[in-house]
């Protein structure tokens, strides 16, 4: 037998259902000042110089916080000049509070092989039992060699943002570097967590004009909220004659904003330097590109970063969703998911992320208050519907 308003319910359910689903909900842009998205990762156009390790006892460490909770599963360094490759044991040990160094115990360690030909390489092992850690700790992933003493550098910042965050050299006693160390701390998941101050990555930087190939450099951003974007930052070495234009593009090349810089309004080099445009709007998951583009013959100089794998990108602000961008004469751009440019946006306001911001759909109480038949058939069909678009209704 029909229950009475079991039509009424089902058809009231649909109707409200698929009100919600295409009324145009919108959450509100929050002025957010000026802030640089992604954090800047060291100063200026950081490079890299060395630490060596040549005698028994020797060792390089890189102090950090941890800043996500799980088991740390691998550890990589990177090496510079390799004269004599020996085996390097990379471990993770506690810090001494009252010094301030690795407390010199061993508690996790993993042994990789280095011959005299690895150079500028990546180390990368994995540690013997994984270390659980959570929130706070701080640790130090320590390098050293095994048993036999080689002859080799480690690869550290020529600067550093955070002066507690700092690589650690042992020789006959431990001294704080003012460096960053790069190091990568990759988790059991296989994921990688911010770390502010720890590079899994090398630095270095080009040199180009409008003359090079390739003649424009920057990074892609693709970032996973709402944002106002009214500049471009970079890293840069620049002369009075080296002009060049900071130019957002959209994923169809389309110019969305130019700054033009005169680089005779540059007081100094290594440092940088933001150029201004019209506010610009870039929705959530949009892919946009900020590059760099010398309009002159003459050479800037544009900081970059390069880790081992595209996944090591996770532990910088911003993980994945940022990459270096190239092209040459407005032709195709080359996309490398494994480095970056220092060219950073500007980000003037920030979705509140009230409304349409999520795929999660808000059904009206009335679906679940009442349990009409008509009303549960009437969910039920439209569970069925949303989640063929993507969507799902909230418990």
């Amino acid at each position: 037998m029909k229950r009475p308003g079991s039509s009424f319910g089902f058809f009231v359910t649909l109707i409200l259902g698929l009100a919600f689903c295409f009324w145009p909900i919108k959450g509100a842009m929050v002025d957010a000042g000026f802030v640089v998205y992604p954090s800047p990762v060291t100063t200026g156009n950081a490079g890299t110089t060395t630490l060596l390790i040549d005698a028994s006892g020797e060792k390089v460490a890189a102090l950090f916080r941890v800043y996500k909770a799980g088991d740390i599963r691998k550890l990589t360094f990177r090496l510079i000049t390799v004269t004599t490759g020996q085996t390097l044991k990379f471990s993770l040990q506690d810090v001494d509070l009252t010094t301030g160094n690795p407390d010199g115990t061993v508690d996790q360690s993993c042994t990789v092989t280095v011959a005299d030909t690895d150079d500028n390489t990546f180390k990368t092992c994995t540690l013997g039992a994984d270390r659980t850690v959570a929130v706070g700790d701080y640790l130090a992933a320590v390098a050293e060699f095994d048993a036999t003493v080689g002859n080799l550098q480690i690869g550290v910042t020529v600067s550093q943002l955070y002066n507690n965050v700092f690589a650690d050299h042992f020789t006959a006693s431990w001294a704080k570097q003012n460096r960053a160390p790069l190091v990568a701390v990759e988790y059991s998941d296989a994921s990688y967590q911010v770390i502010p101050g720890v590079l899994p990555s090398v630095g270095g930087s080009t040199a180009f004009s409008s003359s090079s190939t390739p003649d424009e450099r920057g990074n892609v951003f693709q970032l996973n909220f709402k944002y106002e974007v009214v500049g471009l930052m970079y890293g840069t070495a620049i002369t009075a004659t080296s002009d060049v234009d900071l130019v957002l593009y959209d994923s169809a090349s389309t110019v969305l904003g130019t700054a033009s810089i005169d680089g005779n309004s540059v007081v100094s080099t290594g440092d940088m330097y933001i150029g201004f445009f019209t506010p610009v709007t870039v929705n959530a998951d949009t892919l946009v590109r900020g590059v760099v583009k010398p309009t002159t013959t003459n050479n800037t100089t544009l900081g970059l970063l390069d880790a081992h794998t595209a996944t090591a990108l996770g532990q910088l602000a911003g993980g994945q969703d940022i990459y270096r961008t190239t092209r040459t004469d407005a032709g195709v751009w080359t996309d490398t998911t494994t480095g970056r440019e220092h060219v950073y946006l500007v980000i003037s306001k920030f979705d509140d992320g009230a409304g349409g911001g999520t795929n999660v759909l808000h059904a009206p109480v009335i679906s679940t208050s009442l349990r009409d038949p008509g009303f549960i058939r009437g969910r039920i069909i439209l569970q069925q519907q949303l989640a063929l678009a993507g969507m799902r209704l909230a418990k």
